[in-house]
């Protein structure tokens, strides 16, 4: 399962999109906790986000932005040098 991928200190950063799949997740993988994950937080129906969530929302975006764009640059990196 996943928890032999995912030590119990660390933390994955996930999309929205994933946040209704971890409940299942954790029913399963007795080692994980929901603080294994962190994901972005959603805005109630007709309530902003406070100050502090829409500061960790934008936060998280930016880490996001910045793995991706890493990722991006090794596969540009990979694909210059292979035949």
């Amino acid at each position: 399962g996943l928890a032999n991928k995912i030590h119990e200190m660390d933390c994955v950063g996930v999309d929205g999109g994933y946040i209704q799949h971890i409940s299942t997740l954790l029913e399963r993988e007795d080692s994980l906790d929901v603080r294994n994950f962190c994901f972005p937080i959603r805005k109630k129906p007709g309530q902003d986000l406070d100050e502090h969530e829409a500061l960790f929302n934008n936060e998280f975006a930016g880490f996001r932005s910045m793995i991706e764009a890493t990722f991006g640059d090794l596969g540009r990196t990979f694909r210059k040098f292979n035949n």
